[in-house]
């Protein structure tokens, strides 16, 4: 993979406000998946007592409940995951080969700066991504 992936990252521009309302579809569809993986785990049924003990809930997910970090946080995925080519470009790395980690680690530094001039009211919530990464990633060399 090119050291510089900026050429190659495609980011979609949609309207910010639908941004927020599709990723916080996404986020609940996903909350619902593991709910459901929960209780069919655990033999309860769907109740308000599982609802209680299960914070996988979609009805967990609501602008009224949540701090606003978490949101730019779930957009930032979804436009990485679902507005971009970053997952094509991902599968393109073989994740045994500890080159190709490095290419991984510049691959997401480089789409979240595609995405904070895409959407520049994400690019907070990027630059705390990007430095998550540089901890998590500090033990591969440059």
């Amino acid at each position: 993979m090119e050291r510089n992936n900026k050429d190659v990252i495609r980011i979609q521009r949609i309207p910010f406000d639908e941004l927020l309302s599709k990723a916080l579809e996404k986020h609940r569809q996903r909350d619902l998946r593991r709910f459901q993986f929960e209780l069919q785990k655990s033999g309860m049924k769907d109740s308000v007592r599982s609802r209680i003990r299960f914070k996988y809930h979609p009805e967990n997910a609501n602008e009224d409940t949540l701090d606003p970090s978490t949101f730019y946080r779930w957009q930032l995925a979804y436009v990485r995951h679902e507005l971009s080519n970053y997952d094509n470009l991902c599968r393109r790395l073989d994740r045994t080969d500890p080159a190709d980690w490095k290419a991984y680690r510049q691959l997401r530094h480089d789409t979240f700066e595609r995405i904070s001039e895409t959407y520049p009211e994400l690019a907070d919530a990027c630059r705390k991504q990007m430095l998550i990464d540089t901890i998590h990633f500090s033990d591969l060399k440059s």
